[in-house]
């Protein structure tokens, strides 16, 4: 199966920023956000020292169509200012911390949540997520199994544990956690993703097919599921199905040097040789040192003489 290691960093990135959602203000629809925004700026205005209006604030910054973290944490800050004995605002200001980049920040804010409440599933759960890029699994799964055991149906935990796993190849693990995640939250497009591409990686062709295709009807601009699904039509030499999803993979973008060369791959394998050699050339341009493509491309110029 095509399934590079690269793809399964793509999901753990994609887990860690999913590990970031925060539920505070989840009523506020994208049409109310300016509203909301006023709302708590005049709460202020009349209280300074109204911290939830400040937390409130801070977290739609952080949750919001165009998350502004520098303005969420310096409102989550003030809001801790004011109290600081609050440990949903000490996980938000943990997780402003972590999209930023200030892995050893959003820690120790976690950890200060979690010193006034253990039980809070969430900051665990980012917890994880920030052990988890630092690169210490051991940690990261303690953190996961911790929030699951305080609540078994957190989907978010049993997903970020499925990545988890699935980076440390325990495939069979992981897409067990991803099926567990699918049966909480049924509508996810990351989630069917997740257990499409660990399926695929087993060698489960016609269960990884049905659920990207289940990822790709949830969200049809998931690049990673079109090329995923593309890789699984190529090995089973469905070369017309794997080059329509590796142009929507595309399409979908970023592109990457990968989907260029296995999209050349494909053309190659159907004869159609100076598609195959555009791929090629493509996937060179966006990585010179790509020995696959220079490979590839040796081989179709060779051909095409």
């Amino acid at each position: 199966m095509r399934f590079a290691a690269d793809l399964t960093d793509h999901t753990t990135i994609a887990s860690i920023i999913l590990g970031a959602v925060l539920g505070t203000l989840s009523w506020i629809e994208t049409g109310q956000y300016a509203d909301a925004e006023t709302l708590f700026r005049s709460t202020i205005a009349r209280n300074p020292d109204c911290w939830m209006a400040y937390q409130n604030l801070g977290t739609m910054h952080l949750n919001g169509s165009s998350a502004d973290l520098e303005e969420a944490a310096a409102n989550l800050r003030r809001s801790l200012d004011i109290n600081p004995d609050n440990p949903e605002a000490l996980d938000s200001l943990g997780v402003a911390y972590q999209r930023s980049g200030r892995l050893q920040e959003a820690i120790a804010e976690y950890n200060g949540a979690l010193r006034l409440d253990p039980a809070l599933v969430t900051a665990h759960t980012n917890l994880g997520a920030a052990w988890q890029t630092m690169g210490r699994a051991e940690r990261a799964e303690a953190e996961y199994r911790e929030a699951l055991r305080l609540s078994p149906n957190a989907s978010l935990a049993k997903r970020n544990l499925g990545t988890l796993l699935e980076a440390q190849n325990r495939l069979p693990e992981a897409a067990a956690e991803y099926e567990a995640a699918l049966a909480i939250d049924r509508n996810s497009a990351a989630i069917e993703y997740s257990l499409g591409h660990v399926l695929g990686r087993m060698g489960q062709a016609p269960q990884a097919i049905e659920h990207l295709q289940s990822a790709i009807r949830l969200d049809p601009h998931n690049a990673l599921a079109h090329y995923n699904l593309g890789s699984v039509f190529q090995d089973l030499n469905r070369l017309d199905d794997a080059i329509a999803q590796y142009q929507d993979a595309i399409r979908a973008g970023p592109a990457t040097a990968e989907m260029h060369n296995d999209l050349g791959t494909a053309f190659a394998g159907l004869g159609r040789i100076p598609e195959a050699i555009a791929e090629f050339r493509e996937a060179l341009r966006l990585k010179p040192d790509f020995p696959d493509a220079r490979a590839n491309l040796a081989r179709a110029l060779s051909v095409g003489r």
